[in-house]
């Protein structure tokens, strides 16, 4: 930190969110999509004053001129604050309105397939249900008997409907490495694509935008899904202000079975419904469907102390006991000791 920083105010730019946790604290980037950790100590200073002055805070804490530096080439390396010589001007630059407002009935359909004689007529009723409800983006969990022909007469289905923004895809190894499958892979829709059925796990180190390998075959669930992830959180203006309010995972999200069922998510047990005897739109307007959209981790036990607590696409099922919420399997992270 140069001379000139130290004898001027800063403020963190506000897509820098700060967010407090049992032990420690957490910065939001939301437009670079990154996380950093500090110490609540240094939440505090932060949030103590809307407005501060560099060298202030070195006259408050002489003992800590060594730690302060640190911080602050932490934030200003990583580019989540700015100066300037007085407070006067700060006003032109306002804070982010994070109120969340999606205009579709849902956001995110998980469709899990298995290959039948009807498959095709079948995913055509798939898709007049979900384009029903203004969803857009949707995963496709492909089982792993399906061979590449069907597979790829049914991503054409998707394909031509111009609805959709993007595909995420869920097929087994031998799906992927089929030649007359890579050409349709490539398909601008495609988004993710998760490799199942190999040996090959870069599940943990890849980057989530990039393809992933998963080595597991649990289809349809996929339970090690929720690992991963934790693993690559993604904290955005969108995400973030969908957590402040409602639950990340569950919140205008449906899962629809290979057999037709409708499921809250695919960790859900209770079907709420078959496409086959009600509309996809019809099933997710129920109140008892909706139930646990709007339970954000700030009304879970644990969650509610965690600093991660609005980046996590947590897909377990929140339980409610005495009016309180809590998770009935723990987490791999623990905010109190970590």
């Amino acid at each position: 930190m140069n001379q000139i920083q130290r004898n001027s105010y800063f403020k963190l730019f506000s897509n820098c969110i700060l967010v407090p946790g049992a032990t420690k604290a957490a910065i939001y980037d939301l437009q670079r999509e990154q996380l950093f950790h500090i110490p609540l100590s240094f939440y505090e200073i932060l949030t103590s004053s809307e407005i501060i002055k560099v060298s202030n805070l070195y006259d408050e804490y002489p003992q800590d001129h060594e730690t302060l530096r640190e911080y602050f080439d932490l934030l200003t390396q990583n580019d989540l604050i700015f100066f300037m010589e007085s407070k006067q001007g700060f006003e032109n630059f306002p804070e982010i309105d994070f109120s969340f407002n999606y205009p579709s009935l849902l956001s995110n359909v998980i469709i899990a397939l298995k290959p039948t004689e009807s498959i095709l007529k079948y995913v055509e009723n798939i898709i007049a249900n979900v384009v029903d409800t203004k969803c857009k983006y949707l995963q496709l969990r492909f089982r792993i008997d399906f061979n590449s022909s069907i597979f790829q007469k049914v991503l054409t289905l998707f394909f031509e409907n111009t609805f959709f923004k993007g595909l995420n895809l869920i097929i087994h190894q031998s799906i992927f490495d089929h030649s007359d499958s890579k050409e349709i892979l490539k398909h601008p829709l495609i988004g993710q694509i998760i490799v199942f059925g190999t040996e090959n796990n870069s599940s943990k180190n890849s980057d989530p935008n990039d393809l992933v390998y998963y080595e597991k075959t649990d289809f349809p669930k996929f339970t090690g899904l929720n690992e991963f992830r934790f693993n690559h959180f993604q904290p955005n203006i969108i995400s973030y202000s969908e957590a402040k309010s409602h639950n990340l995972y569950y919140n205008k999200k449906a899962y629809i079975a290979p057999n037709g069922e409708v499921f809250q998510s695919p960790f859900a047990n209770n079907s709420m419904g078959t496409i086959f005897k009600n509309s996809l739109k019809e099933i997710v307007e129920e109140l008892d469907f909706q139930e646990i959209w709007d339970i954000s981790k700030d009304k879970i036990a644990v969650c509610k102390d965690c600093e991660f607590r609005y980046v996590c696409n947590d897909g377990r099922i929140p339980l409610k006991k005495e009016k309180k919420y809590y998770f009935e399997e723990a987490c791999t992270y623990d905010p109190y000791n970590e």
